[in-house]
Formats: C-alpha cells, sequence, structure tokens
C-alpha cells in the first residue's frame, strides 16, 4: 500500500528508483539531485512542481542517463510530469515534515526540524497560476572532541561531552517564496512568468573545554576554545518565457 502523498514529488518518490528526501526537500535517483523537471515537456520550477497536487497528474515519466542537451547541462535524469487535459478549478496544499527528539540527546532542543510547506493553484485551460512558501528551521546538536599534537612543542585534548549537553550547536533557517503563472494566448502558444526569492542563515558554535600538556616540563593548562561560523544569502530570481508551435516540426522557445 503506497503511504499518502501531498505534492508531485512527493508521488514521484513512489517510482521505482526514485526517491524523496524528506530532509533536503529534494527528488534524488539513484542518490543524484540534479534532476531537470518537466511539466508537459516544458521545463519548470521546484517551486511550481512542488506545489502541484497529486490529484492534477495523469503520468510520471523518468527519464536516465538522457541525450542531447541535457547532456551538456550536466542533468542525471529527467522527471516529466504530465497532468490531466481539461483540468479546472483551484487548490490550497499544506504539507509538514517535523522531528522531535524528547530524548536529550540533541541537548535542550527538542524540535530538531520544522519544514512547513503552504501552496495556492488556481488552473483551467487558459491559466495555470501558483503562488506557494517553503520554510525550514533545523537544529542540530552534537557532542564533538578535539586532539591535536604539535610534536616537540605541547599537545590538546579537549574534555569529553555527553550526548546530553552537546558542545556543537548547528542551526539552519530557511524560506523561499515563489509565484508565477502560465497564460495559453492560443492553440500551442503559451507565456510563462516567474519570480522567486530565498533567504537563507546558517550558523554554527563550537565550544572547546581543553587540556594543554607541554612537551619536556610535563606542566599543563587549560583554557576555552570558541569557534563560529555564519553564512546567510539572499536570491531573487524571475523569468519570462514564451513557446511557441508554429507548425507540427517546428516548436520555438524564447527566454
Amino acid at each position: 500500500m503506497r503511504a499518502p502523498v501531498s505534492n508531485a514529488e512527493q508521488l514521484a518518490g513512489q517510482l521505482p528508483g526514485v526517491r524523496f528526501d524528506r530532509i533536503s526537500d529534494e527528488v534524488k535517483i539513484d542518490n543524484q539531485s540534479s534532476i531537470l523537471l518537466l511539466v508537459n515537456n516544458i521545463q519548470r520550477s521546484k517551486a511550481y512542481v512542488s506545489g502541484l497536487s497529486p490529484d492534477r497528474i495523469e503520468s510520471i515519466e523518468v527519464i536516465k542517463n538522457p541525450a542531447g542537451r541535457f547532456v551538456s547541462d550536466d542533468y542525471y535524469a529527467v522527471i516529466n510530469y504530465i497532468l490531466k487535459k481539461d483540468d479546472a478549478g483551484y487548490q490550497v496544499g499544506f504539507d509538514n515534515f517535523t522531528i522531535l527528539d524528547p530524548s536529550g540527546a540533541n541537548g535542550n532542543d527538542w524540535l530538531v526540524n520544522e519544514q512547513p510547506k503552504v501552496s495556492l493553484n488556481f488552473f483551467n485551460q487558459k491559466i495555470d497560476a501558483y503562488a506557494n512558501y517553503t520554510g525550514a528551521w533545523i537544529k542540530w546538536n552534537y557532542p564533538i572532541s578535539l586532539k591535536q599534537d604539535y610534536v616537540g612543542a605541547y599537545n590538546l585534548k579537549s574534555d569529553d561531552v555527553s550526548e546530553k549537553e552537546p558542545n556543537q550547536n548547528f542551526s539552519y533557517y530557511g524560506n523561499v517564496v515563489g509565484a508565477g503563472f502560465q497564460y495559453q494566448i492560443a492553440v500551442g502558444h503559451s507565456l510563462f512568468a516567474r519570480g522567486d526569492y530565498a533567504h537563507e542563515k546558517t550558523n554554527e558554535n563550537t565550544t572547546y573545554n581543553m587540556l594543554r600538556q607541554f612537551s619536556g616540563s610535563g606542566s599543563t593548562d587549560r583554557f576555552i576554545d570558541q569557534r563560529q561560523n555564519q553564512d546567510k544569502f539572499n536570491k531573487y530570481t524571475s523569468s519570462l518565457n514564451y513557446v511557441g508551435q508554429l507548425s507540427s516540426k517546428l516548436l520555438l522557445k524564447q527566454i
């Protein structure tokens, strides 16, 4: 019996050889995530695909080791979602992935992972519009030890720590907002527009209680070694595409 799914990516993850990683929020094939996403044979953004309801999917095609331009673009595989024809309506979706650790193995942070998703779609024969939000708040804490030897001078060794009192704290905060639409100008002619905003911030703090023993004399002293790494970025992307079918043999794409 298949597990219930809330979007197109999770549905693809139930196919043989395809896996949906809930933590990284990615579809993977043979543990590779460099996958081109198509909807009705046209490239679409992850934001759009992740908001597609499984009820709108007629079939899913998976192509491993694709040929042609896909090789030069370094895609490992292609997933093509085929939508049901003459479908119309609107859909509101919500999904959340949570990891709890009440055992104390993650220090005082019992809420380890929280990844909510909200999506809104409106579609008919002329227009397909969407807007969605994806968030991620992750906290992982680890007991880390450090040992260093400086030959002829001294050696360093950190105190042992337990899972209950981890000395390395890692946090990640991310938010992605996306919106766009496809408008069918006429049969075989469509206009696509989309915009995405992403914000990510990571923070890693590590504290070592160090013992230093000097070579020769054997004397010792103690000190605290604190290390911090921070990284954040904001990313904006937008595109306006035109796809036109001039004849049964000629397809034009303007980006």
